[in-house]
């Protein structure tokens, strides 16, 4: 009975901890002073090609996941509406074995990452025979597997349009709206949206944590932020808040960590 009102009490604690550090941190994005201002935008990291380059070289991958995400299994039948054959977009899709996952279901993936050192490993790790192409309208290649499910263009993903002219019939966003920087979110979104067909869907994962103790990436995405961004075209759904606190985020000092699972439907 002791040990069954200890976790109670625990859990508690830790939902209070959490509309703590929430409560705290919308307190100060809406103090109107200057100084707070400037410390709040200075929290954010800001990172280029460059950067993610060196993090790469480095081995600096923590967002890696060695197997297809669980949260992308569980909800794949929400990502492609249940169809076959669907032509599906993940940006900045690093090496991710989920792209080998859902080409492996029977759809078309493409991928969009700036880093080569990630096509590269992923090709390779993955043992798939691929042939390169130079881009002729952007800089960049496109790496495109032999039996043509896989097509991954090393480009900036804002370059992306200038080169793929088709449509998607969904976009999977498990690290790209967590990596872009702030600033760029908007025209991000109305990037993936120009990419996507009439009545397509997207199934993106965002992360909830106290942004006051870790400056990113992966950065802190508002829950509203969704609807503000897509709102226009898609109807959101929140279908999980998955507990994702693991020891690498407990060392940076964080007592939660989310990963909140947006479905996205197209209105029309």
């Amino acid at each position: 009975m002791l040990n069954f009102l200890t976790k109670a009490a625990f859990r508690v604690l830790r939902v209070e901890s959490r509309h703590y550090c929430i409560a705290n941190h919308l307190y100060k994005m809406t103090d109107s002073s200057s100084n707070t201002q400037e410390t709040d935008s200075s929290q954010y990291s800001v990172l280029n090609v460059n950067d993610w380059s060196e993090n790469w070289q480095a081995g600096k991958i923590g967002f890696h996941k060695d197997i297809e995400h669980p949260l992308l299994v569980k909800y794949a039948d929400k990502l492609t509406g249940g169809k076959s054959a669907q032509k599906i977009l993940i940006p900045l899709c690093g090496k991710s074995m989920d792209i080998k996952w859902i080409a492996d279901q029977g759809h078309t993936v493409v991928g969009v990452e700036a880093v080569e050192q990630a096509v590269l490993e992923f090709f390779t790790e993955q043992n798939i025979e691929y042939s390169k192409e130079t881009l002729t309208d952007i800089p960049g290649d496109v790496y495109k597997s032999s039996d043509g499910r896989i097509s991954v263009y090393r480009c900036d993903v804002f370059d992306f349009n200038r080169s793929y002219k088709d449509k998607f019939d969904a976009v999977y966003d498990r690290a790209a709206l967590v990596a872009i920087n702030r600033d760029d979110r908007e025209r991000y979104a109305t990037l993936m949206k120009s990419l996507s067909a009439p009545g397509s869907r997207m199934v993106i994962v965002t992360v909830n944590y106290d942004p006051a103790l870790h400056p990113g990436p992966p950065h802190y995405v508002e829950e509203e932020l969704i609807p503000k961004l897509y709102g226009n075209r898609y109807n959101v759904e929140i279908l999980e808040r998955s507990d994702s606190l693991e020891e690498r985020w407990r060392e940076k000092g964080l007592t939660y960590f989310d990963e909140v699972v947006h479905f996205l439907s197209d209105k029309s």
